[in-house]
């Protein structure tokens, strides 16, 4: 019997194509996303799409319900769009896709390190709560992946602090981003690192990949926080 997966945030970047590299594996997979329309393409490998919005209660438990009904089971849940923990049954998974950036907090992306430093912690806390029913809980870190994401937190930071006395880091960071795009990594790579965890009999607690992700968690591990604060504002100035 296929092993039932359901991943948020499916419609774009590295959910997608997860969810095409699971269900290439032999995987049942389901994939949810609030733009229902951007899901179409998937159903052609198979993927069944599933309309949900992670910050609605009921819709989160409307389409988990729509699964367990289908399938009578969800043995791994990935999150890649929010903190749900539903899917959770004996001998199941949980993976969430954090980010280097769960690690390290760049200047103007507080909001967004936040929620990553957020989703650390709590995945630490959940793998203890849920170890007694044999469950594992698994934290993805990526590092620079080819997605929508840049554009959008690059829009998002000039928009935001492009004028005043922010203008000269936002602008520099809009370079960076860009000088960086060409050697990010195929999302495929996180999707590697997932199917290892998936199978994985004893999976770690943690997995990194992608662009610079080795070298700035192992920086950040090493270097004073006064270093470290050091080399990011140089690459803003």
């Amino acid at each position: 019997m296929k092993k039932v997966v359901l991943i948020t945030g499916a419609s774009a970047g590295i959910s997608e194509v997860m969810a095409k590299h699971l269900a290439d594996n032999g995987f049942r997979v389901y994939g949810a996303a609030r733009r229902t329309e951007k899901l179409k393409e998937l159903e052609a490998f198979g993927i069944q799409a599933l309309s949900m919005d992670v910050t609605d209660e009921s819709s989160m438990a409307a389409g988990v319900g729509a699964i367990l009904a289908r399938e009578g089971q969800i043995d791994v849940l990935i999150n890649n769009a929010g903190f749900g923990s539903y899917g959770a049954i004996e001998e199941g998974r949980i993976i969430n896709i954090s980010s280097i950036g769960g690690k390290v907090s760049m200047p103007l992306g507080g909001w967004y390190h936040a929620s990553k430093f957020a989703l650390e912690a709590m995945s630490d806390a959940l793998r203890n709560e849920v170890r007694q029913f044999g469950i594992d809980v698994v934290v993805i870190e990526p590092g620079g992946v080819k997605s929508e994401w840049a554009d959008i937190a690059v829009g998002h930071g000039l928009r935001n602090s492009g004028k005043g006395i922010y203008q000269t880091m936002a602008t520099k960071f809009a370079g960076l981003q860009e000088s960086y795009g060409h050697r990010s990594s195929n999302p495929l790579v996180i999707a590697r690192i997932v199917l290892k965890a998936i199978r994985s009999g004893r999976p770690r607690t943690r997995y990194a990949a992608g662009f610079m992700a080795g070298p700035v968690l192992t920086m950040r591990k090493l270097l004073p926080d006064r270093w470290m604060d050091r080399l990011l504002l140089s690459q803003l100035q």
